[in-house]
């Protein structure tokens, strides 16, 4: 009885293992840099060093929650503070394009962050104000869902805009 137990047991690890196999093949595959994905999510930052990681990295762990194939472009839009430092930790562990505006003088952090997204649809988040993160990953969360999200009646210091590209 114990080696049916055993069997049993030992069967359902390897079922996991593959299915695990074949969602990380899966999420590979849907995730090349030369697939462009459905939509964009553009966020400029500017001091935002308290809420920052944590926003970004609940932004990512959407990836594997929702359908939609996505890409996240964050834009330090000239912080003062430790923003620069934790974005660029964060960029090394993490898949997202990370645009330092130090390095475009002169020019806007939106349109050079436009430039770099490649997605059909663009949904512009600027942050470079007072921030509720809670309500920024509740409305990213929505948009990937394909739901329409608006932040209007909202306190939260969030500019939404759709932009069709090409």
């Amino acid at each position: 009885m114990w080696w049916d137990l055993l069997l049993f047991a030992v069967t359902g690890l390897a079922l996991y293992g593959l299915f695990l196999l074949a969602c990380r093949i899966t999420g590979f595959m849907r995730s090349r840099p030369d697939a462009p994905p459905a939509l964009s999510l553009l966020v400029v930052v500017r001091n935002q060093a308290p809420v920052i990681e944590g926003l970004i990295r609940h932004i990512l762990a959407l990836h594997h929650r929702v359908p939609a194939f996505f890409e996240l472009v964050v834009v330090d839009d000239r912080s003062g503070d430790e923003t620069p430092g934790i974005l660029q930790r964060l960029n090394r562990r993490h898949h997202f394009t990370l645009i330092q505006m130090d390095q475009f003088p002169g020019e806007q952090a939106l349109e050079t962050g436009l430039r770099f997204c490649r997605g059909e649809v663009v949904y512009c988040f600027d942050l470079t104000g007072r921030v509720r993160p809670h309500l920024v990953v509740r409305l990213i969360g929505r948009l990937l869902k394909g739901e329409k999200a608006s932040p209007a009646g909202e306190s939260c210091g969030i500019t939404l805009v759709t932009k069709r590209v090409g």
